[in-house]
């Protein structure tokens, strides 16, 4: 087996990507960044991207036999109350289950944020074979009441039996549930973990057919916006309204304001932009639903 290239995505854009070279025993043979548009290319191998995993939203689902087509749109009308946008922009992945009569673990991703993904890896001059979300490199533990920790730079991924969720480190402890989190904070510890994802990815969100059309680097941040309101889980959301995190609110806040700014300028003068936004969106549907004169 020849040589793995892991590369972590980063949150923005405009960051550079760490990336290790794994060898076939799972030794590390390389370890740098890949800046995006540098003038020198990385050498052509097996790419396993790891990208953020708040952007994805997983679950655990006993599914009917059957082919990858079948099994997707299973999963997708299984999910269909759960995701607050419509089918066709987000892409659902099915992987194998764990044994022959476990749930299988299902991805649930933006089109067009899994496509801004592959367009900068393509900027870093590679190309994906597959791309895991962060909290998926983690091994599933053999207790119940366990969940592991790893912290991805701002966030932490959590992985349980049948679970699996990147959050806020100070929602961890709500998310867990009463089960214990276990910190992984061993360096060795973790990039064994992710040798062994870069090895044999446990889902690969590129199964799920990724649009052809790209977004490019510069619609990255709108991508993320609506990822994020797209596929934020309901565990998630739960959690994040019983803590009244105005950390975070303040941040979707300025997210908000940000891609209002960026649609329509004008709105991003008033004093409360999303407001604005509202009462335009109201005017629209009333004047729509009025009967025309005459």
């Amino acid at each position: 087996m020849k040589p793995t290239r892991l590369v972590l995505i980063p949150p923005h854009a405009d960051l550079p990507a760490p990336f290790m070279v794994i060898a076939a025993d799972g030794g590390v043979l390389q370890r740098g960044e890949l800046a995006p548009h540098a003038a020198e290319r990385p050498e052509a191998m097996r790419t396993v991207a790891v990208c953020p995993g708040p952007d994805v939203s997983i679950r655990w689902l006993d599914l009917p036999a059957g082919g990858g087509a079948q099994l997707r749109a299973a999963a997708a009308w299984r999910l269909r109350d759960d995701l607050a946008t419509t089918p066709d922009r987000v892409l659902t992945v099915v992987g194998p289950p764990a044994a022959p009569d476990r749930p299988r673990p299902v991805a649930v991703v933006g089109d067009g944020l899994l496509q801004a993904w592959s367009d900068y890896l393509e900027g870093l001059g590679d190309r994906a074979d597959a791309i895991v979300p962060d909290d998926l490199t983690l091994a599933e533990p053999e207790e119940e009441d366990v969940l592991t920790a790893v912290r991805f730079g701002e966030n932490m991924a959590l992985r349980g039996r049948g679970f699996a969720a990147t959050v806020q480190p100070d929602l961890a402890d709500h998310v867990a549930g009463g089960r214990r989190v276990i910190a992984v904070e061993d360096r060795s510890e973790v990039e064994r973990a992710l040798a062994a994802a870069a090895r044999s990815p446990m889902i690969n969100l590129l199964d799920g057919g990724a649009r052809e059309a790209g977004i490019g680097k510069a619609g990255w941040r709108g991508a993320v916006v609506l990822g994020l309101a797209a596929l934020a889980s309901p565990l998630l959301l739960t959690a994040a309204s019983a803590m009244r995190d105005d950390l975070a609110a303040r941040r979707l806040q300025a997210e908000a304001v940000e891609a209002i700014a960026a649609e329509a300028p004008e709105l991003s003068r008033e004093a409360d932009p999303v407001w604005a936004l509202r009462r335009r969106a109201a005017s629209a549907i009333a004047s729509a639903a009025r009967p025309a004169s005459g």
